[in-house]
């Protein structure tokens, strides 16, 4: 008899470890407490605009190649992805811009014109992260980190001190870079994962080194949740099945295994495993048996420090604005200052930073003929600092419309027929985030790999996780990654029960796949 996973939550990590136990003849149901799959990677509809609820910028596009072809289909019959060019524009406060791109060509032709003298220091960053992105990737994002022996074995000691990850992102594009507006633009990309870029380890470099030379930037026609889409058709195609409105109240176990879970309206459903695709800090207080619990004592999870959070705006605009990119970052006239009101200070942001996303400038499938989805993300401090949102979301609303105005976005304010506004208690209400912690935990050096929740229960047998709050952390191809890299785990756990699994290495493999692509 074929063996079975219930996996409690319908994100992008649980939907992948979904298919790749389908491909291995596992029976898999899904289960999800919202109206829709996808958890952050969702849409908000209405009057004829369709938003990204949360991730919009596609990097890794090998992550998703890889999935499809392991699942035996092409990823074009599924997804209509295009390589961005240029990749964003960055607006600074004194009214310079910087167009972002992964064309090597015309990046240095615009550093030339932004910023004279960076172009030989941009080239030696390209060159040294592209060693440390591989070190990264195949050494730590790609292998379990079931213990500490995984993390400091001699091999990973070198490559460890490789990665130069001890010291701040700040810091450490200062060996490459002088201009202060071209540090901003290559990491200000740590707030897509929550972290203080001035504090943030220095391997998270990486994510801005992506965008511009291993990966660019991509979009995926529909929004980024056509991605949420294209999984649940192969799921469905596959044989699995997707319970909506389905909330776990529960996860049952007996004689130290994980048996199945109880759904908030006293149903109980069994299976040989359960995978958890939910924010581990609040799963492991109102999910889990005590006996799972006590490798999440409550007060481990409350020292647990959670990422920010993210103010959203989701407004459709009966005007087009011919001057937007796709993706759009406007800094405050003083960044560091900016951060420390969010990271340290914990107060509504005086003059935010943000990013725009405007995707209906090259998809008209996401807004009626002559109008604009605008999407804005202003990072915010989570609920822990407790700031009164019914005020805050109206004070920043002004603050951020105002800057949209004097950038081009004329007339934005009287021109808005639909707006949906996300705090950090949305955050937390819909998809029980600790905090209202938009990206999850934050990821700093001793809450990452080892030291982050494990993708394999240390106490219950039969019982996983996977997702942003888990190893190896948040980011969708990284949280696709941990779904392949538990498929290895359970490989091991069930021993011909994956025949599907190659047996490689996952860091083999992955190198060998991305090499090829």
């Amino acid at each position: 008899m074929a063996r079975t996973a219930l996996v409690v939550g319908a994100g992008a990590g649980g939907l992948t470890a979904a298919l790749r136990l389908l491909r291995n003849g596992w029976q898999v149901t899904v289960l999800e407490k919202n109206a829709k799959p996808g958890g952050r990677l969702g849409r908000m509809e209405g009057n004829g605009y369709s938003f990204d609820l949360g991730p919009t910028i596609v990097l890794m596009p090998d992550v998703f190649e890889r999935l499809f072809a392991d699942l035996g289909r092409d990823l074009r019959d599924y997804l209509d992805m295009q390589l961005l060019d240029p990749n964003y524009r960055l607006h600074f406060a004194d009214g310079s811009h910087l167009d972002s791109t992964s064309h090597l060509q015309k990046m240095l032709t615009e550093l030339d014109r932004f910023a004279p003298g960076e172009a030989a220091g941009y080239m030696r960053y390209l060159s040294d992260l592209y060693r440390r992105y591989r070190i990264a990737r195949y050494d730590f994002i790609e292998q379990p980190m079931l213990s500490m022996r995984e993390l400091f074995d001699l091999r990973k000691v070198v490559k460890l001190l490789k990665l130069r990850t001890l010291g701040p992102m700040y810091a450490d594009i200062g060996r490459f870079i002088r201009d202060e507006r071209l540090k901003l633009a290559l990491t200000f990309q740590s707030l897509y994962i929550g972290i203080d870029p001035y504090q943030a380890p220095a391997i998270y470099n990486v994510i801005g080194f992506m965008e511009v030379s291993y990966s660019g930037v991509w979009y995926c026609k529909g929004g980024y949740h056509a991605v949420t889409d294209a999984l649940c058709k192969v799921l469905e195609e596959m044989g699995g099945a997707l319970r909506t409105r389905a909330e776990v109240a529960e996860v049952l176990c007996e004689g130290g295994r994980a048996t199945g879970v109880r759904l908030a309206t006293g149903e109980a459903l069994y299976a040989d495993v359960v995978i958890v695709n939910a924010d581990v800090a609040q799963a492991a207080t109102k999910l889990l048996p005590e006996v799972a619990r006590r490798e999440f004592p409550e007060a481990k999870m409350a020292r647990q420090e959670q990422s920010c959070s993210a103010f959203m705006m989701y407004l459709g605009v009966r005007r087009k604005y011919p001057h937007a990119h796709v993706h759009n970052v406007f800094f405050s006239r003083d960044f560091r200052k900016n951060v420390d009101q969010i990271f340290h200070h914990r107060g509504l942001p005086e003059d935010p930073s943000f990013y725009v996303h405007v995707p209906s400038s090259i998809d008209p499938a996401v807004a009626p003929e002559g109008r604009e989805a605008v999407y804005v993300l202003v990072p915010v401090p989570n609920l822990s600092a407790g700031i009164d949102w019914e005020t805050g979301k109206k004070v920043l609303r002004e603050r951020v419309l105002n800057r949209l105005e004097k950038e081009g976005f004329v007339g934005i304010k009287d021109e808005i027929e639909f707006e949906a506004v996300f705090t950090p208690e949305a955050w937390q209400a819909q998809f029980a985030l600790r905090d209202g912690s938009a990206f999850g935990v934050m990821p700093k050096l001793l809450q990452s790999a080892y030291w982050r929740p494990s993708l394999k229960s240390r106490s219950l047998q039969g019982l996983y996780f996977v997702g942003a709050s888990t190893h190896p952390g948040g980011g969708i191809p990284i949280v696709m990654t941990g779904a392949r890299t538990l498929e290895g785990i359970m490989a091991r756990d069930y021993p011909g029960d994956f025949p599907a699994v190659d047996g490689l290495p996952y860091s083999r493999a992955s190198e060998a796949v991305a090499d090829a692509l």
